[in-house]
């Protein structure tokens, strides 16, 4: 998705969640400037680039032959504190959620959830795997699609 239609995606990722996924502080403005607040890669680029192997080189594969973005993806992106995103963007990002013991529970579903991440993405991610890559995109897109379709008003004309 290119132009004003990934722009659109991109402004529903970027503004819905409101709290930083590790510290679960708040990343909303006015309470945070903006350029506090990084978009960030959920698979950083440097990450994927040295694990590019099996499922994860096919995929990628495949989005280069098309001219895909898949890295830069809307479902591989999302608002961080900048804190956050200094520890997150080379690591994996399942080592990161285990480092700061960070489970899908009750207490995180609602801020996963804003994040478009369900317990089935979750557990991709937690994994950290790459042949998960894909599968989480998949997942985490079809949440922002289900998102935006339902702010979508019928038109009448």
């Amino acid at each position: 998705t290119t132009g004003a239609r990934r722009l659109a995606i991109l402004l529903a990722v970027q503004t819905r969640l409101q709290k930083d996924l590790i510290t679960q502080e708040s990343i909303a403005y006015p309470e945070v400037e903006p350029e506090d607040i990084h978009k960030h890669h959920i698979w950083p680029k440097r990450w994927i680039k040295d694990h590019r192997m099996g499922e994860l080189k096919q995929i990628l594969d495949e989005a280069d032959q098309h001219g895909w973005k898949r890295v830069d993806c809307p479902a591989n992106l999302m608002p961080l504190s900048a804190k956050t995103n200094e520890e997150w963007k080379a690591s994996n990002p399942g080592a990161v959620l285990e480092k700061h013991d960070i489970e899908f529970n009750d207490s995180t579903r609602e801020l996963f959830s804003r994040a478009f991440i369900d317990e089935d993405a979750f557990d991709l991610l937690r994994g950290g795997d790459p042949d998960s890559v894909g599968k989480f995109q998949d997942i985490r897109g079809g949440l922002i699609a289900d998102y935006l379709d339902a702010l979508m008003v019928p038109s009448t004309y």
